[in-house]
């Protein structure tokens, strides 16, 4: 049995959680409100489920729960839920759509002045993410819920669920700044020289990822071995973030420059940039990916109030499919980091008579 998934999430990437009895289940939407609302199941002292109190389908809602079970139930008295599936497990997927909900929890908490348990899926709190609760102090409120588990929590409180790829809110843009005022104030980077080329390079080595998917293999640059040479004999470096913890990603691009990335989780990580921050960044996208790349091009202008210039440079996709590979022009590709960098730097890359004026 599990909690029911928003209505926008595919079932089938649903994994079966804990079951959470709420007398009351309290959503707080993005403008900050508490709002009561039904619970998620309430079940009858005979472990019978009551009736309009299940937010799923009817098809899933349980028959009964045997009395064994109903003598193991957990009790809280109140708790705050984070709603989260196996995408979550992604960096970017925990960070676009359950890490804004921190911002409620937190609201929570000082309106009462005391701790408040935070429910979460054991399956989500991976390396990054307990990196994140420490970062924020609140790592000893968790309550990991697994399965098969039985939890009742007297008021239960949540947030409303963020889709992946809508504009950014007020709020989470002030989730993301706190998470990066925290890191910034935790782990001040050692000295780097200014003025740093970098390319957010891709592991290409094939690997299941989330849920047991290769997306992130197949959403290639097809000439992308021609794209980094390019950007070498500009000067640029490959930058590999892998699996760094929060203080090597703020690290890894202190002193940048300018940046180029494709488009995917890892520009995610442009969350730990340190100041002086870079002039540009540059998202190469497939045409079929351009909401995509708008989204993460209007959350970095508002994250850093706008004083990067975030560029988007687009290839036709090979597919009308999200994970469709594509090429870029590069020629045009060429020209357009030559002016930037010429505007940047006149002396140290002047232009050609034969090139297309910037």
């Amino acid at each position: 049995m599990h909690l029911p998934p928003p209505a926008s999430v595919d079932p089938e990437l649903y994994r079966e959680s804990s079951i959470l009895l709420g007398q009351r289940l309290f959503v707080a939407n993005y403008k900050g409100v508490i709002e009561p609302n039904n619970p998620l199941l309430a079940l009858d002292q005979r472990g019978q489920p009551i009736p309009g109190t299940y937010l799923g389908s009817i098809e899933e809602m349980p028959q009964t729960f045997p009395p064994e079970a109903m003598e193991q139930v957990q009790e809280l008295r109140e708790g705050f839920l984070f709603y989260a599936t196996p995408w979550h497990t992604n960096f970017q997927h925990f960070l676009t759509e359950t890490f804004p909900k921190v911002m409620d929890y937190l609201e929570l908490v000082r309106s009462r002045g005391r701790a408040l348990p935070l429910l979460m899926p054991h399956f989500i709190l991976n390396s990054f993410v307990h990196e994140v609760m420490g970062l924020l102090g609140i790592e000893s409120s968790l309550v990991l819920l697994r399965t098969p588990a039985l939890y009742r929590v007297e008021n239960l409180y949540s947030s409303s669920y963020v889709p992946n790829y809508d504009p950014p809110t007020p709020k989470v843009i002030a989730a993301f700044r706190l998470l990066r005022d925290l890191a910034q104030r935790t782990f001040p980077p050692a000295p780097a020289p200014r003025g740093r080329r970098i390319y957010l390079a891709r592991d290409k080595q094939p690997n299941l990822g989330r849920n047991n998917s290769n997306a992130g293999v197949k959403r290639v640059i097809t000439n992308e071995d021609a794209v980094q040479e390019t950007l070498y004999t500009l000067g640029f470096e490959d930058v590999l973030m892998g699996n760094l913890e929060i203080q090597g990603k703020m690290q890894a691009l202190a002193g940048a420059e300018f940046i180029v990335s494709p488009i995917g989780a890892n520009l995610m990580n442009l969350l730990f940039l340190t100041p002086p921050y870079p002039r540009r960044i540059v998202i190469l996208h497939s045409s079929y990916l351009s909401v995509h790349a708008t989204y993460f091009k209007g959350l970095l202008g508002a994250l850093y109030d706008h004083r990067i210039t975030v560029e988007l440079f687009e290839g036709p996709a090979e597919a009308e499919t999200e994970n469709s590979p594509y090429a870029l022009d590069l020629g045009q590709f060429t020209h357009v980091m030559k002016c930037a960098l010429h505007a940047w730097a006149p002396r140290m890359f002047p232009t050609a008579p034969s090139e297309a004026p910037c």
